[in-house]
């Protein structure tokens, strides 16, 4: 999808990902397309590939993690991940997704208890009546399924998986393209800040453009809707997905969470023998210098 951006006379190409590019990471794309400036890159990412494909977010689209653990069973009442850990609920999830590792390494979930065979589909949530818990994003999963999941079609208990608070879907270029890019992102990244504000603002306009987008795609068992893409925006206030960083600049990273996120995950890459870049530090995966400070919600 192409489009003037704003004023500038630049043209901003947005590409899809995930089945588009056989749900390659975006990390590695960004090395195999020269053509691609920016994509969206989570912490855990950045932190695996940093040796062999280093990129350094510019913005963070989300401040809070998004992602979801759900359940249909209306008698459970789980807070954390450790009190899942403490049940005898099957925890249903993508194969290889690190954060499992880390909680089974942290003692908060049990090997046995992970089932990695899902694959997007409702149909193993609907045929066990809910009695499992599934990973999802708070965005998506818990008005899908409430609204639109044959065999279901009611709401779901969930909870933030706060005990990874990855940067989801940050906004990362290169790190070998950084010091090229620097005026670039001085213009564009605060134009990126300012959309975020406007569409929280009035999200309908951007609401209707993409599901028009997603209905020329003709995208394979993936749809959208106005009412679901407004749920969408109500769930990111109520939960503050979107927020301001810790230094009041809508968009910012906190590097000592970065830093808590790299101490956390460098044993468990290691253990896979994935080989990260030396000495590993925050700057060398975020940067808050292209945002601007008075840009906030």
């Amino acid at each position: 999808y192409s489009g003037p951006l704003g004023k500038t006379g630049v043209s901003l190409e947005i590409r899809s990902g995930g089945p588009a590019t056989g749900f390659q990471q975006v990390s590695s794309l960004l090395y195999q397309d020269d053509s691609i400036l920016l994509g969206y890159v989570g912490t855990d990412e950045a932190i695996q590939n940093s040796a062999k494909a280093p990129t350094v977010a510019v913005f963070a689209t989300y401040d809070k993690n998004p992602q979801i653990f759900m359940w249909g069973n209306p008698e459970w009442d789980f807070k954390s991940v450790a009190d899942i850990g403490r049940s005898d609920a099957k925890v249903l999830a993508f194969n290889g997704a690190t954060y499992l590792s880390l909680f089974q390494h942290k003692g908060l979930l049990r090997k046995e208890q992970i089932d990695t065979s899902y694959n997007g589909s409702p149909a193993r949530f609907v045929a066990a009546d809910g009695n499992l818990v599934q990973q999802g994003f708070a965005t998506n999963e818990p008005y899908a399924y409430e609204h639109h999941t044959r065999g279901w079609n009611k709401p779901v208990k969930f909870l933030l998986v706060e005990e990874y608070p990855v940067y989801q879907s940050a906004l990362s270029i290169r790190a070998d393209k950084l010091d090229a890019n620097r005026e670039c992102l001085r213009r564009l990244i605060p134009l990126f800040q300012q959309a975020q504000i406007d569409y929280l603002a009035d999200p309908a306009p951007v609401n209707e453009q993409l599901v028009e987008i997603v209905e020329q795609l003709k995208t394979s068992g993936f749809s959208l809707t106005e009412e679901g893409t407004a749920a969408a925006v109500e769930q990111i206030k109520a939960l503050k997905l979107v927020a301001n960083g810790t230094d009041g600049t809508l968009g910012s990273f906190d590097t000592d969470r970065v830093q808590s996120l790299i101490d956390e995950l460098t044993p468990i890459f290691k253990a896979q023998k994935v080989k990260l870049k030396a000495d590993l530090a925050p700057d060398d995966l975020v940067t808050n210098e292209f945002l601007d400070p008075k840009r906030a919600l």
